[in-house]
């Protein structure tokens, strides 16, 4: 439980109009000498300081705890904040009011409803348990504290407030929209489960490594029986996983706000500030769906963001449900360059024959707008022969999508989509072929 701060007390509307009251009536009664008004305009102050005191009392007798429904989810997802307010006295009064924080910003009151009443030692604990529905509106680490209680006395004369530490954070992944391949399950948990066997072992190639000694759990398909037969015990098969091709989700920082948002928009200004950020969050979500969908089909996966000039990348693979929990908090928290630049400075390094991406690959690159530079190095990369597909959010993705170009001298492709919302999302990977038809094409280009 969380301890608090001292109770600060104040009149209520009932309180102020209680207290002008008995100042006119004691006014009144010195003047005139009629007794009925002293005493009224006394007792009315009498009256006050107890409830004062019992405002005071309640307020020292609370302690709240606070924990969340889950520390990591998706934006928009459901999540509840539940509160546990216990009260101990022998005359306890519960607080009627609470005052949440949220990253520092004060949330609307609520009311509190009488509590359970259990007895004790003496004394009565009241024990309540608040469970607040909210939807997480920021990508982001979000801090939630301190929480601010409101005691007041029976008559409502008077109101004590505490101020309570109780806090919480809370890692808000961004929107992920469920993609042909998966499951609606992971779109709720992202890293809950992904599939695995066949699938995944569709895009390996394994090569016999080693007999090793059986343990529990390994499967029964892949014990050697001969050579178990001979030495005493169970055997098995070990190989190596060496993989035939793989997907690259390369995530673009930058954001051209010159040639490319305002291009085919009819607006001569160009983009406005709440443009660049829209796209670039949605930027953001086209990866992390494109990202759980190819996991959750078994592909084998890499995640790069980009990052600004002389700055390597973020940059590793995805091959398990910890890599997918990695590569989508690493997504909750990256934020676009201040200054944008020229595109081709970080694609060529990402994608280009340093990192190991060769013909055969599959590039998927989710942008918020590339300038002209930025396409150039996409179609340089589709002629080495990789397929690269561009999932565009920017308003300019529009005057593209459906756009493709060939490479000179490989079969490597460039494919163009406008993604801008959820629909236009799905409707993009459906077009070029979702996890099941990135899979076909690459094994298709890695038996050239």
């Amino acid at each position: 439980m969380a301890r608090s701060s001292a109770a600060t007390l104040r009149p209520t509307g009932a309180g102020w109009a209680t207290i002008g009251f008995c100042g006119f009536a004691l006014a009144v009664g010195r003047a005139t000498g009629i007794t009925e008004f002293l005493f009224g305009g006394l007792f009315g102050g009498i009256v006050v300081v107890l409830c004062a005191v019992v405002a005071k009392v309640s307020a020292r007798s609370v302690e709240i705890d606070r924990a969340l429904s889950r520390d990591r989810v998706p934006m928009a997802s459901p999540l509840r904040s539940i509160f546990t307010v216990s009260t101990t006295g022998r005359f306890p009064w519960p607080p009627v009011v609470m005052v949440d924080h949220i990253d520092g910003e004060a949330q609307p009151s609520r009311l509190l409803a009488d509590p359970e009443t259990r007895s004790g030692s003496g004394a009565r604990t009241r024990t309540e348990r608040v469970e607040i529905p909210m939807h997480a509106a920021t990508r982001g680490l979000v801090r939630f504290g301190p929480v601010q209680l409101v005691h007041r006395d029976p008559l409502a004369l008077m109101a004590a407030t505490t101020t309570h530490p109780a806090p919480a954070t809370l890692l808000v992944l961004p929107t992920i929209t469920p993609l042909g391949t998966m499951s609606p399950a992971i779109g709720a948990q992202p890293h809950a489960q992904l599939r695995s066997g066949a699938r995944r072992m569709a895009n390996r190639n394994d090569e016999f490594e080693a007999l090793r000694e059986y343990v529990e759990g390994d499967d029964i398909r892949l014990v050697h029986w001969a050579a178990s037969a001979r030495v005493g015990q169970f055997v098995v098969r070990e190989f190596e996983h060496r993989s035939l091709h793989r997907t690259l989700v390369v995530v673009d920082t930058g954001v051209d706000t010159g040639v490319g948002m305002g291009v085919g928009t009819g607006d001569s200004n160009g983009p406005t500030s709440d443009d660049v950020d829209s796209a670039f969050e949605q930027a953001v979500s086209n990866a992390a769906s494109v990202l759980v969908d190819l996991v959750d089909a078994g592909e084998a996966t890499t995640f790069i963001v980009g990052a600004q000039v002389g700055v390597s990348p973020v940059r590793f693979d995805i091959d398990s449900p910890s890599d997918l929990d990695r590569a989508l908090d690493t997504l909750a928290t990256v934020a676009r360059d201040a200054v944008p630049a020229s595109s081709s400075n970080w694609i060529e390094g990402p994608i280009g024959r340093a990192h190991g991406v060769t013909g055969g690959d599959q590039v998927v690159v989710c942008t918020a707008g590339l300038d002209r530079d930025g396409v150039a190095a996409l179609s340089a990369a589709a002629s080495t022969g990789v397929d690269v597909i561009v999932l565009d959010a920017s308003r300019s993705g529009a005057s593209r999508s459906g756009a493709s170009a060939s490479g000179a001298s490989t079969s490597g492709a460039m494919r163009w989509f406008s993604a801008t919302d959820a629909d236009q999302l799905r409707d993009a990977w459906t077009a070029a072929g979702g996890a099941v038809g990135v899979h076909a094409a690459a094994s298709r280009a890695g038996r050239r």
